[in-house]
C-alpha cells in the first residue's frame, strides 16, 4: 500500500491507494469536479509521514479546501 489513502465513508469503501498525497488529492479534486465539493463529506483522506505516524484524516469541506488548493500535477494511484 501506498503512503495515502482516499476511503469513500459512505460506502465504506476504498477509493485508491497513493505513493504521495499530492496524488491523493488530484484523485480527490476529479471526484469534486464530477459531483461537487458537496460530495467531500462522503469522502476521507489518511496518510502516513516519512515516519510512519498516522497523519489527522481530512474530510468535508477541509478536504475539499485542501483538494482545491493544492497546484501539483497529478500521478496515477499505485496499484
Amino acid at each position: 500500500m501506498g503512503n495515502y489513502t482516499v476511503w469513500d465513508i459512505e460506502a465504506n469503501n476504498l477509493v485508491g491507494d497513493f505513493a504521495t498525497e499530492e496524488e491523493a488529492l488530484q484523485t480527490v479534486r476529479e471526484l469534486l469536479d464530477a459531483f461537487g465539493d458537496g460530495f467531500a463529506e462522503e469522502l476521507q483522506l489518511g496518510g502516513r509521514d516519512d515516519t510512519d505516524r498516522v497523519l489527522p484524516f481530512l474530510s468535508g469541506s477541509a478536504l475539499a479546501k485542501r483538494a482545491r488548493s493544492s497546484r501539483h500535477p497529478a500521478l496515477s494511484p499505485v496499484r
